[in-house]
């Protein structure tokens, strides 16, 4: 992964214990020509996990070379580049692969990999700006769900004098999710898996856009709320 993806997702990403591995390979590739998979482990939301010493293996019988075993680096976020493998005979494959997590060995598929000589090109895995390592094209990512990914995370700290009965993510004017404190502080996260194709407002000049905010509601009836985010479509 190169240095601006890496900052890309040190900054964009929460980070926390791994729960699984992803496998991500080019979807199409040509016979014999080498290629690069992708191996990433991921926390509970997808999201490039705390950096570790784990070891994982790769395999595939159908590739050259069949196995592969490598290791994270402990002082960089678990996502690592597999180079030099290569496929000679046209077909549908997938690649195999362990990793220790938790305490249990843990098996996961690589994406389909397609081997044809000709035929339009899908490269997957590659991180998009403001999003977790995607599953799509590189170039023309179609999904504004997938886009916006990490964009639609909001974390909050609040506090205040009296406690807290509700805080809440509202979009577009309308309360989503809450939490309901019932003390004088809180701590929380919110994330939004809504459908922006059907939950967007249409934009003043082009486009489509949705806004989000925080809402805070005390006991005593106070409010208070947060500088509204938009989301330009």
């Amino acid at each position: 992964m190169d240095e601006l993806a890496e900052k890309v997702l040190r900054t964009e990403s929460p980070g926390r214990e791994a729960v699984g591995l992803r496998i991500v390979a080019p979807a199409v590739v040509r016979p014999g020509e080498d290629f690069s998979v992708r191996l990433t482990l991921a926390d509970a939301a997808g999201c490039p996990a705390i950096p570790c010493d784990r070891r994982v293996e790769i395999e595939g019988a159908f590739a050259r070379p069949a196995k592969r075993r490598l290791g994270f680096n402990p002082r960089r976020l678990p996502v690592l580049e597999a180079h030099g493998f290569s496929i000679s005979v046209e077909g549908l494959y997938r690649f195999r692969g362990w990793a220790n997590i938790a305490g249990r060995e843990r098996a996961v598929w690589s994406n389909p990999v397609s081997c044809r000589p000709e035929g339009p090109r899908i490269w997957r895995g590659d991180p998009h700006v403001h999003t977790v390592p995607s599953d799509c094209h590189a170039d023309r990512c179609r999904s504004l769900n997938f886009c916006y990914a990490a964009a639609r995370r909001v974390s909050a700290v609040v506090a205040s004098r009296s406690d807290i009965a509700a805080v809440e993510l509202v979009r577009n004017g309308r309360s989503i999710q809450a939490i309901r404190p019932g003390k004088w502080w809180a701590r929380c996260e919110f994330v939004d898996a809504a459908d922006l194709g059907t939950d967007s407002l249409p934009a003043r000049a082009s486009g489509r856009f949705v806004f989000y905010y925080v809402r805070v509601t005390c006991t005593s009836g106070a409010r208070a709320w947060s500088s509204p985010v938009r989301l330009v479509l």
